[in-house]
């Protein structure tokens, strides 16, 4: 006999709203206890366990649990979390330097910087759409490989075949820009 939970998630993965709303009420406050226990504030835990929530209808289809729907849930919980405050962390680094680059940076070299920002993104949003969705969900948004795989219904191959595309057209891209100036 199958666990109710994964009944539960096969109705979700045939698109059952009510099947999604009762995993959702069974596991939204304790979800957001464990993201809180982490260390995480209130609100942002509730946050990461939206978005948890949001993604796992979104993929539903190419999500694949094969042991525990609860132990799939924490530990998808678990490393958004610390994604989330790697995340957190690492734009709070990026206020401080505009902060520090408003007060001591010469315009010229903060124009200089803001340029290399946008051909940057301009680079990475010329990537082909699966090669440029994979390098940022795994490069800039700190999501691991394993799970970009599971998110994007792609094998872990895959995903790491599309970041060293994406990094061999991104240097490609900044050495032809760089030879240039």
């Amino acid at each position: 006999m199958k666990d109710a939970d994964i009944v539960i998630f096969e109705l979700i993965q045939k698109g059952d709203h009510k099947a999604f709303e009762q995993l959702f009420k069974k596991y939204f406050a304790m979800l957001s206890r464990y993201s809180i226990s982490i260390g995480y504030d209130p609100e942002l835990a509730k946050e990461v366990v939206q978005n948890l929530f949001t993604i796992l209808w979104e993929k539903r289809r190419a999500i694949q649990i094969n042991s525990s729907v609860k132990a799939y849930l924490f530990t998808a919980v678990h490393n958004a979390t610390i994604n989330h405050k790697k995340r957190n962390t690492f734009l709070r680094h990026i206020d401080e330097f505009e902060n520090l680059s408003d007060q001591g940076m010469k315009p010229e070299e903060s124009e200089g910087l803001e340029a290399k920002i946008r051909q940057m993104q301009s680079m990475i949003e010329s990537l082909p759409p699966r090669c440029a969705e994979v390098f940022v969900l795994a490069k800039l948004k700190g999501v691991k490989q394993s799970e970009v795989a599971g998110l994007l219904g792609i094998s872990i191959k895959t995903v790491e075949a599309q970041i060293a595309k994406a990094k061999k057209i991104l240097a490609e891209g900044l050495k032809k820009s760089s030879s240039s100036e």
